[in-house]
């Protein structure tokens, strides 16, 4: 097996398309064809069937899909690594996060990190849990920060919890319901919601809603931004459920309130998230040392 037919193997399966992928990778679409076909015969398995619009990967296929993208992103990470060796640093590590931690534990294991490992070439990217998720089973990320959706992870994946993170129902101080002492069903007739665009959340806050006897969101703005969020509770009125840390600063401020239900706050593990078979890495291990100090510091800073 060699990294080229990995290479021709993924730009097939991407394109869906023995024609568009030749296209990509430069070939002819009979040599194309011919590296898959040896890439079978060396593993023993069928990895593609066509079908009326193109082709798709079979089981197998799919499988070796995913093991592809690790094994070329990690040879795109030793590229990397010897880019920073040559620029005097140790090596390079990207950490995947959870966007409510952009702007909160992530910064001071950043600053850590900066002060005491200055040879780490680090990248920071924040997207949603499903591309946390993605992006480590392909080896994109070399670990993840995030909080955790209730229910397990896929397999080959492993987690570490290592924060708890608590939700809120947030509004801004001059909403209505923000001087309530405590909230009921008729409360939320009208209610406007702003909520992150991702199923589990939008399932998780039902849930909440129910177990406090309180109607599920119905008039919904879904977003991948924070800043909106924090925006449309600050500045229109709307409602949100987001982890208290997101709105620190505007609590101590008295600008955002959190209103009371029954059952109190909802409690969320956080923590790391990689890859279970992959190769240890010392820098690597110094990120997430520093994402647990960082945790442990975020702790007994809290009110």
């Amino acid at each position: 097996m060699e990294l080229r037919q990995l290479r021709h193997f993924v730009a097939v399966v991407e394109a869906g398309n023995l024609s568009v992928a030749a296209s990509k990778t430069y070939l002819s679409q009979p040599a194309l064809s011919r590296s898959i076909k040896n890439l079978e015969t060396t593993l023993g398995v069928q990895l593609l069937e066509r079908k009326a619009r193109g082709v798709v990967p079979t089981e197998a296929g799919e499988r070796l899909y995913t093991e592809a993208m690790f094994i070329l992103s990690e040879c795109g990470r030793v590229h990397e690594d010897m880019a920073a060796i040559e620029s005097g640093q140790d090596s390079s590590v990207h950490l995947g996060i959870a966007p409510m931690f952009g702007a909160y534990v992530v910064d001071n294991a950043v600053g850590e990190l900066r002060r005491n490992a200055p040879g780490i070439a680090l990248r920071v990217t924040e997207v949603l849990y499903p591309e946390l998720v993605d992006g480590v089973m392909k080896g994109t990320f070399d670990v993840a920060f995030t909080n955790f959706p209730f229910g397990n992870v896929p397999k080959g994946l492993s987690t570490e919890t290592i924060y708890e993170v608590t939700s809120i129902l947030a509004v801004g101080a001059q909403h209505p319901l923000a001087r309530k002492r405590a909230v009921v069903p008729a409360d939320f007739a009208g209610a406007r919601w702003a909520i992150l665009s991702h199923g589990h959340v939008s399932t998780v806050i039902e849930q909440f809603m129910m177990a406090n006897g309180l109607p599920p969101p119905t008039d919904v703005v879904a977003t991948n931004s924070l800043l909106l969020i924090r925006s449309l509770i600050l500045n229109e009125g709307f409602i949100s459920m987001m982890p208290a840390e997101v709105f620190g600063r505007e609590a101590a401020a008295g600008t955002v309130k959190s209103l009371k239900v029954s059952t109190g706050p909802l409690h969320r593990p956080a923590g790391l998230l990689y890859r279970t078979r992959a190769q240890t890495r010392k820098s690597v291990e110094i990120v997430k040392d520093a994402l647990r100090a960082a945790c442990r510091r975020a702790k007994l800073a809290l009110p």
